[in-house]
């Protein structure tokens, strides 16, 4: 049973992949629960969550990965997440929306720190510096 968590676990990164940036050595996913729907190309996540690679780490309690649209959404108190590329970035809120190398929402008590400064606030839509 281990063995085919493990290869499900594999074949949710590999599917996931295209989602970051294709000079990414390694992306990880931790999950109490993961579930991939491969007709809508959707992973859910539940449980005590965390998704790293070498430009991010996200945390939180539930989330959906939308292959198809190439987003995340997290959920917790707080979710959270740190980026070093294309900008340093932490971030907290109680629903966090990435899209990778375009923008960051930050929803319900929401903070955001950069190298240029704090933002608090209900509600941040912060656009990446290195988008498309």
């Amino acid at each position: 049973m281990r063995f085919i968590s493990e290869l499900f676990c594999l074949t949710a990164v590999i599917l996931f992949s295209h989602v970051v940036n294709a000079d990414q050595n390694e992306f990880k996913i931790n999950a109490e629960v993961i579930d991939y729907d491969p007709s809508k190309k959707i992973i859910s996540l539940d449980g005590m969550i965390s998704m790293t690679s070498d430009d991010f780490q996200i945390s939180g309690t539930t989330a959906m990965i939308s292959m198809n649209e190439e987003v995340i959404f997290i959920e917790g108190n707080p979710a959270r997440i740190n980026l070093d590329n294309p900008e340093k970035i932490f971030g907290e809120a109680k629903q966090i929306k990435y899209t990778p190398a375009k923008e960051i929402t930050l929803i319900g008590e929401a903070v955001l720190r950069t190298p240029n400064g704090e933002l608090k606030s209900k509600k941040i839509l912060y656009q990446l510096g290195g988008s498309n």
